[in-house]
């Protein structure tokens, strides 16, 4: 099963094109402006840096995506290697020591005389 991986949101594709805006007015107007308020400054190059941040968080989280499927096919193979070990080991036991021995059990098996009998039922007439 492959992840998905993430496309550039929204959020960053709006944020872009407001920061076209933001330049072309501190170009317009020969000075940068300050969007924010006293407390928290809100320049063109906070912007920007906050847009590169997104950014590079959603190609380390689009790379740990692709780490996790290469190492859930390892997985899936090693799972797939050790069913097939398994299945062998069973059979190998069976012949070995019979399908009705306490051996075979111990590997996991279900014995001959443990099985439960089917039972007929009784056809109703009307």
């Amino acid at each position: 099963m492959a992840f998905k991986k993430r496309e550039t949101s929204s959020t960053v594709n709006q944020a872009k094109v407001r920061l076209a805006g933001m330049k072309k007015i501190d170009t317009d107007r020969s000075k940068v402006t300050d969007y924010g308020s006293e407390e928290k400054k809100l320049t063109v190059t906070d912007y920007e840096a906050q847009i590169a941040a997104c950014e590079g968080l959603n190609e380390d989280y689009n790379q740990v995506l692709q780490q996790a499927d290469a190492l859930g096919s390892k997985l899936d193979e090693a799972e797939n290697k050790l069913a097939e070990m398994s299945t062998s080991v069973l059979s190998s036991g069976k012949g070995k020591f019979g399908g009705d021995s306490l051996e075979y059990e111990q590997l996991g098996g279900k014995r001959i005389s443990d099985r439960k009998k089917p039972e007929r039922k009784a056809k109703e007439t009307k």
